[in-house]
């Protein structure tokens, strides 16, 4: 079955989905591989930004969102194939297991009867083989479709004005006086570090760029 994905969206995909970043209490990061037992319905440490309810009951509001960002809306017709798939998938399984049961149930009956039951195990066992190729292809098409979605940005409020970077965007309000009165002023940072009670060099290289290490003064600040 064709579906047009981009292998380039797969594997982007994929790759989040195979190698989850967290980072830990201590600022560590840690790759987690991903279980190959793990469904859309469960929730893990890397989770689409948009569920799948909300891209079919809002699908041009998400493709409109999306596009302001610069992302490619076709995307979303993607998920929706494969959530069709998946969706279609799903319910034949489960009408042959319901079969599979009915079948189990007759076989049950005949033998208590003392009767041949043979050619009703062998329909068991085709359905039963059926039932394993469909999980399979569910299986595979879950993953195509969670990959699909880590690619999906969360889509902007209606507020936010569309641009391509920080010049485009728009002051929404102007308080006090920003004109210099004094050359020697210095930013906050530069007066923490001179004070030594911020280490941002050294926090970057122990945690990850935006945690500063703190020292002194300013970890007993941290404490209260």
């Amino acid at each position: 079955m064709e579906l047009g994905i981009s292998p380039s969206t797969i594997e982007q995909g994929l790759a989040v989905v195979k190698n989850q970043i967290t980072r830990g209490p201590g600022g560590q990061l840690t790759a987690h591989p991903s279980p190959a037992s793990r469904t859309l319905e469960e929730e893990g440490n890397t989770r689409p930004m948009l569920d799948l309810k909300t891209i079919r009951e809002h699908t041009e509001s998400v493709k409109e969102g999306i596009r302001s960002k610069a992302e490619d809306p076709a995307r979303i017709d993607e998920i929706l194939t494969l959530d069709e798939k998946r969706r279609q998938l799903v319910q034949h399984s489960e009408s042959l297991k319901s079969r599979k049961n009915t079948v189990s149930a007759d076989v049950a009956a005949l033998k208590a009867k003392k009767e041949d039951a043979t050619a009703l195990i062998e329909d068991m066992r085709a359905v039963a083989d059926e039932i394993k190729t469909i999980d399979t292809e569910l299986a595979g098409t879950e993953e195509m479709l969670r990959a699909v979605l880590l690619t999906i940005p969360n889509i902007p409020h209606p507020s936010v004005p569309i641009g391509k970077g920080p010049a485009e965007n728009k002051v929404i309000a102007e308080w006090g006086d920003d004109t210099p009165t004094d050359s020697a002023l210095r930013p906050h940072w530069e007066l923490m570090e001179k004070l030594k009670i911020i280490d941002f060099a050294r926090g970057t290289k122990i945690t990850g760029r935006g945690f500063p290490s703190m020292w002194g003064k300013a970890r007993a600040w941290k404490g209260r």
